[in-house]
């Protein structure tokens, strides 16, 4: 049987370290987030009632559609094209 040993850095070796303390955190986060809701029931915002609003109706009105534009209606410099032949 062939066994091959693989000798790794000291900065891969930390990178490993760092990885799985991240995924251990990331593990006991979403563990004891779940922890605090009760199955079935969905948390705290299930019981609240829902807050009072007040509706208004759409008025209808014809509109001026009126548009604005600052600059000039003419060219600044102009330029003659003549063909030679």
């Amino acid at each position: 049987m062939l066994t091959a040993q693989v000798k790794l850095s000291a900065g891969i070796k930390d990178n490993l370290k760092n990885l799985a303390r991240c995924l251990v955190f990331v593990g006991l986060t979403v563990s004891l987030t779940a922890c605090g809701q009760s199955p079935g029931t969905g948390g705290q915002a299930a019981t609240a009632q829902p807050p009072s609003v007040e509706v208004s109706q759409p008025i209808q009105r014809d509109i001026v559609e009126w548009d604005e534009y600052t600059g000039r209606l003419q060219a600044a410099e102009s330029v003659e094209a003549k063909a030679r032949v």
